[in-house]
């Protein structure tokens, strides 16, 4: 018993002074603060808006627009807010990605998120008020429909959103803030229909490939078609309660098949009649098809019209710039790379383009660093020579141009919510700002001579009435320093004009009839020319992306064409297309509409109504913004049990409650933790504060933790019972609990999304408790329970400090990394009842291939100073599954020599180790563009890997020899083997594995092994 417990008592002691025996490093991706931002709060009778923008103006204006919107969502909902909702807005995108009000990153694709924890709309001021009033009314629909989940007065609760398929969530938050009338999402729908690829309602729903917002939306236009508007409230509800099956089928009569063929069969008959929904007569040459990709988009043509910049996800894994031959389509070379350029965060790749300098050896597009947008400047020349430029007043812009002469580049910018052109000098880098209203401005593109700048703006031509959506095309006058607005298809949305190369025409696409075609608009007698009729369009990602480009010498076109879900870049001469003269006037949405058309519709017509109108009286005062803790979350799961025995009544509790409290931007937030599992003695708690309100994150934890341990044994004993004595088996059972309290304090200073410096420092008491109890057993029956309390050993204390330097820029695939590298450099202190230090330096690269990876890996982890090697630590190892494979304690020993044992358990173990790996990373089932065999739920990864460990101490130096003369030599352990990493859900990764371990000149017998986690 006494060895026994002394056992228990040293695996005790050693896993608490070691709490970093897997060697699980730090890594992922930062969220920086870049700006600091000064809220203020705005209050209208629903909302509560926190922003800080410097013009009124636009934030009484939005603050009208939400009031119009909840006027109309109320209705459909049928309820109200009982309290002011909570709104946050930033200025731009670049300022919104950098948002703590949201846990987890926002990816550039975000236009605006509505969080379940107190119903906060987050979002930021668009490029065009049309889209910011969108979002907005997009996500007060998310607002009213977490309000519905979470009424008190109903069954409903947030967990019954599982119910909610997306389709039916995102597509109603789109269909009540657009309405029918939207040809984008028409285009999808004839696609889809065209290609014989239209959903069910269950593919929908199971298949990722169909977009929810897109179907969602149609669908809604169709339920509400024909069943009347007020089907949305009792739909959504019912849908929540039931699943959408068993809540259409209650209210429409129809089951899930027949309702998609009913709607399949209404959207062929109605699109039939505006076009045939055959495959396109496309005008050019297939440039770049889906061989590199499905998305393939912002084509930019040289002057030359030899190249082709384009964005594309060729390599997977994001979206990366990339240089092709225009005769060919044969990829050149990759210009620029979030995954080699560490200084960038992003490229502007949704609604923006890049420019080519007039002697077309310069190549200027926009990324994202430090919170900004910013301008690189590529010779395409040259290897990796990039120049990165901040254009100082614009925190935000795109689309730049370059002018004729080379000197300017004008872009459309963002200063204060509010868009406008500007021109950046190259040379002098000064900044002038063209025009200065309320309307927006993007898409610039300079005419040939540089006299004018032509762009898109939602500014009416003279004599026409305002309307955010109608954008139209404008010329600003570099000489006389006005606007001149041109009268086409007002009301459309006419977009990414480009001058042909005589300055005499200009080339432009438009959905003015429910399709998305490209127009020519000769300036000298003012007449419009339809060039294409295609049944899908030329479109990029939104319907605001940048699709076309011509070669100011050449003349031809590059643009990018949606078919087939995907997206494909084209090369034209201007005689290649269909010229046929179109009424400048003529305007019909018919074929862009979610059909049924014919209806009483009040949801579309509340939506047309609900106008960006400015207002520019500021009707309430603002007052600043002071953070407030009040509690976001609260979960609880507590068992308790009862007992009696001869001590009387015993009660054991298990189970935990977590509480998160935080402030409305997400500067302050506070977590704690209390459970209780088993006896009061196990009682255990953690709270941490965390502070993300500057570029440095900081905070504190404190926690008290139990530890517990029992040891079972048994002995001949006595007892006494009424003056008798009997002879017992009296079973032992040794209880022994370790307690750490705990302080610590960290600090984050990120530099960047990939680059961080980490600093913390912690301070522990240790406690120990031992208890026994005994229990005496005669004749199979028990007949006396005791307990007592021991003598424990006495508690210590330890302290550490650590610093860590980490870069992290690589992109995960099924189940590990499959392209970038990271790193992590750190230096820890352990201090007070053991003196040592730590250096950990973990280097990590991965070579994507397409679709395979190669992965390398080094890693040394050693201790340094007087306690580097005390008995009172546990030592480093290199044989845990995740560093090395198959270096299991029974794979160890039994290996000989002519002289002898080579191997033996304590070279596995020491004050120092090193680590190589090597693995051959195959996706196996999974996405179609990266398995063999697609799969749309059995995700593995399939991998050849080869691992070496080495261990050794400060008196026993490593050797690299692979035929150890005796157990006493230090070298490095080898295997190699094969694994199967499956991914469950999302949730966990399983890894099994069979490997073969090297010893001596041979491969020993293989071994099998299991790992639950990531690959490394």
């Amino acid at each position: 018993m006494a060895r026994n417990l002394g056992l228990v008592l040293w695996v005790i002691l050693l896993i608490m002074v070691l709490c970093d025996n897997g060697y699980s490093q730090q890594f992922g991706r930062n969220k920086p603060n870049y700006e600091k931002f000064n809220f203020k709060v705005h209050k209208s009778p629903h909302f509560e808006l926190y922003h800080y923008l410097e013009n009124d103006s636009l934030v009484e204006t939005f603050s009208a627009a939400g009031e119009s919107w909840y006027q109309a969502h109320q209705k459909t909902f049928r309820d109200t807010f009982p309290e002011r909702n909570p709104v946050i807005l930033y200025s731009n995108h670049a300022d919104f990605w950098q948002t703590n009000a949201i846990l987890g990153s926002v990816g550039i694709g975000t236009g605006g998120v509505t969080e379940a924890l107190r119903n906060r709309v987050v979002m930021p001021v668009m490029e065009l008020y049309s889209q910011t009033n969108h979002v907005l009314g997009h996500e007060l629909v998310h607002a009213f429909q977490y309000k519905l989940l979470q009424n008190k007065e109903d069954s409903l609760s947030l967990n019954d959103i599982q119910n909610l398929p997306l389709w039916m969530v995102e597509g109603l938050a789109e269909f009540l803030s657009i309405g029918n009338v939207d040809p984008h999402t028409a285009m999808w729908m004839r696609d889809a229909l065209r290609q014989k690829k239209f959903p069910t309602l269950k593919e929908m729903t199971r298949n990722s490939e169909y977009f929810p917002y897109r179907y969602g939306q149609a669908f809604w236009s169709f339920m509400t078609g024909v069943f009347g508007d007020t089907i949305v409230y009792p739909l959504f509800r019912k849908t929540a309660k039931l699943g959408y099956n068993d809540a259409i089928k209650a209210l429409t009569g129809l089951d899930e098949k027949a309702f998609s063929e009913a709607w399949k069969r209404n959207l062929t008959e109605y699109y039939s009649k505006y076009c045939d929904l055959k495959a396109d007569s496309l005008a050019g040459n297939l440039l770049i098809g889906k061989k590199a990709g499905k998305i393939n988009i912002a084509p930019v043509i040289s002057p030359n019209g030899q190249y082709v910049a384009f964005l594309s996800e060729r390599n997977i894994f994001g979206i990366d710039l990339f240089l092709a031959d225009a005769r060919t389509g044969k990829i050149i070379k990759t210009l620029s790379s979030t995954a080699r350029v560490s200084h960038i965060d992003d490229f502007s790749y949704i609604e923006s383009t890049g420019t080519w300098s007039p002697l077309g050896d310069k190549f200027a597009f926009v990324g994202f660093s430090k919170g900004s947008s910013v301008l690189s400047v590529m010779d395409v020349n040259a290897k990796s020579k990039t120049t990165t430029v901040n254009i100082q007043g614009v925190p935000y812009f795109s689309n730049p141009s370059w002018s004729p002469d080379g000197d300017h580049i004008v872009i459309s910018g963002m200063v204060n919510g509010q868009g406008d052109l500007y021109l950046y000098n190259i040379r002098t880098k000064k900044v002038t700002q063209l025009t200065n209203d309320w309307y927006s401005d993007i898409q610039p593109q300079w005419s040939p001579d540089g006299r004018f700048i032509l762009f898109v703006s939602d500014r009416p031509a003279k004599g026409k009435s305002y309307k955010s959506k109608a954008l139209q095309l404008s010329l600003y006058d570099m000489q006389q320093r006005d606007v001149i607005v041109l009268d086409i298809f007002h009301g459309a949305e006419n977009l990414n004009p480009a001058f042909s190369p005589d300055g005499k025409s200009i080339y432009f696409l438009s959905n003015r009839d429910g399709f998305r075609n490209l127009y020519l608009h000769t300036i000298e007698n003012g007449k419009v020319y339809q060039l294409t009729d295609y049944v899908t369009g030329i479109t990029g990602i939104t319907a605001y992306s940048p699709a076309l480009s011509v070669s100011s010498r050449t003349g031809n076109l590059t643009y990018s064409y949606y078919s087939d879900n995907s997206y494909a870049i084209f090369l034209a001469r201007p005689d290649e297309f269909h010229r046929r003269e179109i009424n400048p006037l003529d305007v019909d949405f018919s074929a862009g509409i979610l059909p049924p058309k014919s209806r009483e519709d009040s949801i579309t017509g509340t939506v047309k109504e609900i106008e960006f109108t400015r207002v520019k009286r500021l009707e309430s005062e603002d007052h600043p913004y002071r953070p407030k803790l009040s509690l976001e979350y609260i979960g609880n799961q507590v068992g308790i049990g009862v007992s009696t025995s001869a001590f009387g009544t015993r009660t054991g509790m298990s189970g935990g409650v977590d509480m998160l409290f935080g402030d409305m931007m997400g500067y302050h937030r506070v977590s704690t933790t209390l459970a209780l599992n088993g006896e009061i003695y196990d009682f255990g708690g953690q709270a941490t504060y965390l502070n993300q309100k500057n570029r440095i994150n900081w905070g504190f934890t404190a926690s008290h933790t139990p530890y517990r341990s029992a040891v079972l044994g048994y002995k001949q004993d006595t007892v006494y019972i009424k003056q008798d004595t009997l002879s017992t088996t009296n079973l032992v059972l040794d209880v022994f609990r370790a307690f750490d309290k705990n302080i610590s304090g960290f600090v984050y200073l990120p530099f960047s999304t990939t680059r961080r410096l980490e600093l913390g420092s912690g301070y522990s008491f240790f406690s120990f408790r031992l208890d026994r109890y005994h229990n005496h057993y005669s004749g199979g029956y028990r007949i006396r329970e005791e307990r007592e309390k021991l003598d424990a050993p006495e508690g210590y204390r330890l302290g550490s400090t650590y610093a860590a330097y980490v870069f992290d820029n690589a992109f995960f695939g099924i189940a590990s990394p499959m392209r970038g590298s990271r790193y992590r450099l750190e230096l820890e202190k352990t201090y007070d009842a053991l003196d040592y230090h730590t250096i950990t330096l973990d280097y990590r690269r991965y070579f994507f291939l397409n679709p395979t990876s190669i992965a390398f890996r080094f890693l040394h982890v050693g201790r340094f100073g007087n306690d580097a090697e005390s008995e009172r630590i546990y030592p480093l190892s290199f044989a845990y599954p995740t560093l090395t494979r198959g270096n299991s304690l029974d794979n160890i020993t039994g290996y000989s020599t002519e002289e002898g044992d080579a191997y033996a358990i304590n070279q596995i173990y020491g004050s120092r180790i090193a680590v190589a790996n090597a693995e051959w990373r195959i996706t196996l089932t999974g996405p179609e563009r990266l398995s063999p065999i697609r799969s749309k739920l059995l995700f593995t990864e399939l991998a050849l890997f080869t691992d070496a460990g080495l261990a050794w101490t400060a008196r026993e130096k490593p050797q690299l020899k692979s035929d150890p003369e005796s157990s006493n030599q230090r070298v490095p352990f080898l295997s190699a083997g094969i694994s199967l990493r499956v991914n469950v859900f999302g949730l966990l990764v399983v890894e099994p594995y069979y490997a073969f371990p090297w010893r001596g000149d041979r491969f020993a017998k293989g071994t099998l092994g299991l790992n639950f986690s990531p690959g490394w």
